[in-house]
């Protein structure tokens, strides 16, 4: 049988779980995303414009460093919710 204080333990584990996971998924489209648009406009510029083939890694480590600059003040902003 279920007592009112092991409910609320299950509901706060429930919803801190539903947070991370949130905040994982926000990374992993934060990460996809800004580096897929990186290696795209690489990809475009060495295709279209001529420029040299190290252009697409060096577009995508940019993005990466963007990327983790959002990541790092994103998790700066769930910290100070708690």
């Amino acid at each position: 049988m279920l007592t009112g204080s092991s409910l609320m333990k299950d509901e706060n584990s429930q919803q801190r779980w539903l947070k991370s996971m949130g905040l994982f998924s926000q990374i992993v489209s934060n990460l996809v995303g800004t580096i897929g648009l990186g290696l795209g406009m690489g990809y475009f510029a060495w295709k279209k414009w001529n420029a040299p083939k190290w252009v697409p890694l060096l577009t995508s480590l940019i993005a990466f460093v963007v990327a983790i600059y959002r990541l790092i003040k994103l998790t700066e902003k769930d910290g100070e919710s708690k």
